[in-house]
């Protein structure tokens, strides 16, 4: 989640009554506006994971409270395992599911772009979907390119179809007849 209960066990008390309330209104504006989870994996019906933002900061309030007073020693990983079995964090519990899906940053994004502008340059435009695709992909999560084996690509791409080869060789030795 995007909010350090460890952070919270080391605040005072005029803190922690703050703490963290800007984060979950966000939180819950955004996913009540968007309502991105209808249909998802983890529910059949939209209403599991429609957020209330005064209950969100009810439950947060009497979650704070909890890990000042009886979960102080536990792990943070422990305290949203808790909450997740609990039946009365429903709405926290909720956004420490949404949780793992939010990027924390757009570094990811633009790495894909700038990887994309240098494999599709002005001379390389007419590349398909897919192979741009294919390009992309063995470029942000191939192997090194000392680890690759080059001889089985070359092998497959000559049994593909009938190709025709240019053969430089053939070329200067046309050139140094014809010369003569």
């Amino acid at each position: 989640m995007s909010l350090n209960f460890d952070k919270i066990k080391s605040l005072n008390q005029d803190e922690i009554e703050n703490y963290g309330n800007k984060n979950i209104k966000a939180l819950c504006q955004f996913y009540i506006t968007k309502e991105l989870f209808k249909n998802n994996e983890f529910s059949h019906s939209s209403d599991d994971y429609v957020l209330k933002e005064i209950g969100a900061l009810e439950e947060y309030q009497v979650l704070k409270k909890l890990i000042v007073n009886e979960y102080k020693t536990t792990k943070t990983q422990d305290i949203d395992w808790k909450v997740l079995k609990s039946s009365s964090f429903t709405n926290i519990s909720k956004l420490i599911k949404i949780s793992p899906v939010i990027p924390l940053s757009s570094v990811e994004c633009e790495r894909s772009f700038s990887k994309m502008n240098i494999i599709k340059t002005k001379l390389r435009n007419c590349l398909d979907e897919d192979t741009l695709d294919n390009l992309m992909l063995l470029s942000l999560c191939g192997e090194n390119i000392e680890n690759l084996d080059f001889v089985k690509p070359i092998e497959n791409w000559k049994l593909g179809k009938k190709r025709y080869f240019f053969d430089f060789r053939l070329i200067v030795r046309n050139f140094i007849f014809l010369n003569l």
